[in-house]
């Protein structure tokens, strides 16, 4: 099953990814192995809640960086639903994960470890915040500026990936 999760990830994954123009915001062999992961805990949860009849879902941890609004925003459009399913659908043989109730968490798992700096998307994210911040004065844009993640982000305890 490792083997072809990493298959799903580097073929599927990673290439849907950057065709949304994004890129992962670390090495790729990190992102793999924390995808192995991922797979793991959902075909726990998914054995799990079927044993159990349990309606548990999986929480993500928090993004690996900056998580503004307009970050989230951007990822939505520029990795949209419809380019996601149809990267599923490519993908479909992969029962493990995809076709199952938690596959939409991939896309999740995908916002945790993209560079929402990086690309066309970064740029468009770049100029929203500009537009957003026009017109404010330099002591709002400092107040602004203060309010947000320094980069140093710690991970929780519990974060599944």
């Amino acid at each position: 099953m490792e083997e072809a999760m990493l298959d799903f990830f580097y073929r599927g994954v990673t290439v849907w990814i950057h065709d949304c123009g994004y890129e992962w915001s670390t090495d790729e062999p990190v992102v793999g192995r924390k995808f192995l992961y991922f797979c793991y805990i959902i075909c726990r949860t998914l054995a799990f809640n079927a044993r159990f009849n349990k309606d548990d879902t999986i929480e993500p941890p928090a993004p690996n960086h900056r998580n503004l609004p307009e970050d989230l925003d951007t990822f939505q459009q520029f990795a949209d639903e419809v380019s996601f399913s149809d990267m599923l659908s490519e993908w479909r043989d992969r029962y493990e994960i995809v076709g199952t109730l938690l596959d939409h968490k991939i896309r999740d798992f995908c916002y945790v470890w993209v560079d929402v700096e990086y690309g066309e998307p970064g740029l468009w994210t770049q100029g929203t915040l500009e537009m957003n911040n026009e017109g404010k004065s330099d002591e709002d844009l400092a107040m602004a500026n203060s309010s947000m993640p320094d980069g140093n982000w710690s991970k929780r305890k519990n974060d599944m990936y």
